[in-house]
């Protein structure tokens, strides 16, 4: 089980690695281009998400000794992918007309 939680770290890092790449080309690219991975990091985001509440499921099943400690991992998960949200939101990384909600 906890090989599994390792594999998920694991993707969570290359994850938020190509959200940090992303972030920093944004600036740097075309309307066009600029739209494309805008749209590609905000999916990276969703994909991010559902990896960490995947991970949370399976800290659920661990015994008492494992728990904690990825208990941990996933908290700290779950708040730098918040925080690279916000930063992504609010720098003027994705200048693009959000969708209206009604």
């Amino acid at each position: 089980m906890s090989s599994l939680l390792d594999n998920y770290e694991k993707q969570y890092g290359a994850l938020t690695c190509e959200i940090t790449l992303n972030m920093g080309r944004i600036p740097k690219l075309k309307s066009d281009e600029k739209q494309k991975v805008v749209h590609e990091t905000s999916m990276l985001f969703d994909e991010t998400k559902d990896l960490i509440e995947q991970m949370s499921l399976e800290v659920q099943e661990l015994g008492p000794a494992l728990k904690d400690k990825y208990a941990k991992r996933v908290e700290c998960f779950l708040s730098e992918l918040e925080k690279l949200k916000t930063e992504f939101w609010t720098s003027g990384y994705a200048l693009l007309p959000r969708p209206l909600t009604a």
